[in-house]
């Protein structure tokens, strides 16, 4: 059901009109109710799981959307006509979005796509009139029609991971946005005086010098080991920075790193 189902179909003080559309209890047959939705509901945040097809369909209030990873995919007309979201990013756990999830989000300006998107269905970022940035972390390409971004391309920005910016520049519909850069991640990690943070990327980044990370392992079930990283630390691995105080520098490596399976920090 989509999120006006929550609230009813009575108008009431201080709602508004959202003409929503979903699948009934059949799934098989698309239903357009009219609902009324708080005006004050401007924010929503979703844990996890699937967003279903038009969930959050015509939420023309809606400004602001927070995607947990636990989020595996958006599905068909999923933000479909909300004309008040201005940035998307969709999370690491996200592998494919539905045809239509964005249609008509006229104020989008900015989009990030996870390292683990495999397929962008038709039209799903039709008629994002101002739609300048898309960053796509994802380093195997993920397949896209033509129309994906209402072929506006040639006004938007990509940005891909430094290793596969080539196959950007060289595959449809990749290939026809207006530039095509590499990103270039980093991150500040600020060590207080008790001399260790604890930090988590989802970069391959260099390790500073005069810095040690350690990652925890069980070793039979039994005992908690603290295994040194050294040189590179792998995307979502949660560990713990050993430092004198001060300001340390996590630049991305552009090349792949092996994480610990065993970490029992890990996200």
């Amino acid at each position: 059901y989509p999120l006006g189902y929550i609230f009813g179909t009575t108008n009431y003080t201080g709602s508004v009109w959202a003409r929503q559309q979903y699948y009934g209890a059949s799934g098989m047959v698309i239903k357009v109710v009219d609902y009324y939705i708080p005006e004050s509901l401007t924010s929503v945040t979703v844990t996890g799981g699937q967003i279903l097809y038009g969930a959050f369909y015509n939420c023309k209030n809606l400004i602001s959307v927070e995607l947990g990873d636990c989020v595996t995919a958006l599905g068909e007309c999923a933000f479909y006509g909300c004309t008040g979201l201005s940035k998307i990013e969709l999370p690491h756990g996200v592998t494919s979005i539905g045809q239509n999830a964005f249609y008509g989000c006229s104020a989008l300006q900015s989009v990030t796509l996870g390292d683990r998107v495999q397929s962008i269905g038709e039209q799903a970022f039709y008629g994002c009139s101002n739609l300048r940035e898309v960053i796509c972390r994802t380093k195997n390409l993920p397949t896209a029609a033509s129309n994906t971004f209402g072929y506006a391309q040639e006004n938007m920005y990509l940005y891909v991971p430094y290793t596969s910016l080539e196959y950007y520049r060289n595959t449809v519909p990749w290939n026809t946005f207006k530039t095509t850069s590499a990103i270039h991640n980093k991150f500040n990690l600020t060590v207080s005086s008790v001399g260790y943070a604890t930090l988590y990327l989802d970069f391959d980044a260099n390790i500073p010098s005069n810095v040690m990370v350690y990652v925890a392992s069980e070793v039979d079930g039994q005992y908690l080991r603290m295994d040194e990283i050294q040189g590179v630390l792998p995307a979502y691995t949660a560990v713990i920075v050993m430092a004198d105080q001060g300001t340390y520098t996590f630049t991305e490596n552009y090349y792949p790193a092996t994480p610990n399976e065993n970490n029992l920090l890990r996200g």
